[in-house]
């Protein structure tokens, strides 16, 4: 659909504030996956909570101290009503969700990453139909956020919680193996953030529906029919077809918990950079473990500092493969950085590259959880569960985490790589397949039978709306006629 002027001005008191802002002031986080067992109630839960929500207007606020964000799954708005047929206008890989055997595989979730395993999310765990996420200043507070938020869920009744998952950020920013991170985010057109890393902003489109994307087109968006909207709280549809755009400044949430393996990553990069009598070598080791990410544990990209952990480069992102790095000495081809992000390195020439890289970047809104490492080295002795808890905000699941995840991050063929999957995230379809290729010169060193360092323990495709599109999930003028309803699955209805 071709774009219009009209549809370019941000409406920030419509959107969720979480598509435009991180909440790095807000640390601490608390993730509660809900069961809509009873539509009537759950609506009316969802008009209260309506009035709480974040809008990107309110972060601005001073003094806002706590944030409320709410997002459904495509079982979700069954479950609160929709029929099927008006879940036609969704994209397809919403409407099949992450575990549909075809998505799965392009995710590369199999093995050990398959969702028969999976914590939440998956196919012997309950079905989750909507996420609320709590932000706050600090640990007492989010648990307090959290508990006022279920006991009013317990009051109204009709919703059950699932799973809580708490996060967090470090002071410094680092994720569990140690290395410093949320660096290379795009700013989105719009948003009133100013070009400060280098790169041009994204067009917004590329993040919310309803706005143009890089093709100068407005993403496809889910629409209802006029009928089903009486009280007007949505906006009419850009292509004058005659229904409500439910889409407009709502977007789409991808949430995979992500379990590290820290000791593991270290051990393998310890065994790998050894002394000719034996001995380790922390430092190398240190570099080995650089050239799997891409950047140094405090920062700093091999591009800019091939050779040590320069802090002067700490939040450096302005940099490119090509010119700055064209052998590709300093950071690896196949380093996690560069497959997550190509910037202007994919053929057939930088200017096309970076045309095609801007047509994926992904806004990233993760948080670690898990007790925290000293600079990522295992100290504790023992088995813990830490890992992060990863977020992408996209407008085209399918064209942006869904291409990223199996085209850049999983495929072993890269930019001239034929057997590299990504070294940090990604995986392999054959065991011992992995390998990590550091180009040098007279020769490159070919490292194989990477080990897994990362495990998928649960995730799911949530649409997040805008406001007014919780408004009018909360009227349910859209919801089916209760004799369409199983009444056994509803409780007290007969």
């Amino acid at each position: 659909m071709q774009a219009t002027q009209a549809t370019q001005t941000l409406d920030f008191d419509d959107i969720q504030g979480i598509v435009l802002y991180g909440y790095g002031r807000l640390p601490f986080v608390r993730y509660v996956f809900l069961s809509i067992e009873d539509a009537d109630r759950a609506r009316a839960w969802l008009e209260l909570a309506a009035g709480e929500v974040t809008s990107a207007r309110t972060v601005k606020s001073p003094g806002a101290a706590t944030s409320l964000h709410l997002a459904f799954t495509v079982d979700g708005l069954r479950a609160l009503g929709f029929a099927d047929d008006e879940l036609t206008s969704f994209p397809t890989a919403f409407t099949q969700g992450m575990t549909a055997p075809y998505r799965s595989r392009l995710l590369g979730d199999y093995g050990a990453n398959d969702p028969e395993n999976w914590q939440f999310g998956g196919p012997k765990t309950p079905t989750i139909h909507a996420l609320l996420i709590l932000y706050a200043q600090t640990e007492d507070a989010v648990e307090a956020l959290t508990t006022s938020q279920v006991q009013r869920l317990e009051s109204v009744g009709g919703i059950s919680v699932i799973k809580v998952e708490g996060g967090y950020l470090k002071d410094d920013r680092k994720e569990h193996f140690g290395f410093k991170d949320g660096i290379s985010q795009p700013q989105i057109q719009g948003s009133g953030r100013t070009e400060s890393d280098g790169e041009a902003p994204i067009k917004t489109g590329e993040f919310l529906l309803g706005y143009e994307n890089e093709y100068g087109e407005l993403p496809s968006s889910p629409t209802v029919p006029n009928a089903l909207d009486p009280n007007g709280d949505l906006h009419g549809d850009p292509s004058d077809s005659g229904r409500r755009d439910l889409g407009r400044n709502g977007t789409y949430l991808v949430f995979r918990k992500l379990s590290q393996d820290v000791e593991g990553f270290w051990k393998f990069a310890d065994e790998h950079t050894k002394k000719e009598d034996g001995q380790s070598d922390p430092e190398a080791a240190k570099h080995l473990g650089a050239r799997i990410v891409g950047r140094w544990p405090g920062g700093a990209p091999l591009v800019l500092s091939p050779s040590w952990d320069n802090p002067k480069f700490s939040d450096a992102n302005v940099f490119n493969y090509t010119h700055m790095d064209p052998k590709s000495h300093g950071c690896p081809v196949g380093a996690h950085i560069r497959r997550a992000n190509p910037r202007d390195a994919l053929p057939p020439d930088s200017e096309e590259s970076l045309r095609e890289t801007r047509r994926h970047r992904l806004m990233r809104r993760g948080r670690i959880y898990g007790p925290p490492l000293a600079d990522g080295q295992p100290q504790d002795g023992e088995a813990v569960d830490r890992g992060f808890q990863f977020i992408i905000i996209n407008a085209d699941l399918h064209r942006q985490f869904e291409f990223v995840q199996q085209t850049w991050i999983n495929s072993p063929k890269f930019d001239g790589l034929y057997r590299d999957p990504d070294p940090l995230t990604g995986v392999h379809p054959h065991n011992g397949g992995r390998c990590l290729t550091i180009q040098g010169e007279p020769v490159r060193r070919e490292i194989t039978h990477l080990p897994s360092f990362v495990t998928v323990k649960g995730g799911a495709y949530f649409f997040l709306p805008s406001l007014r599109g919780i408004r009018f999930l909360a009227q349910g003028g859209y919801a089916r006629p209760l004799r369409q309803i199983d009444a056994s699955s509803v409780p007290g209805r007969k």
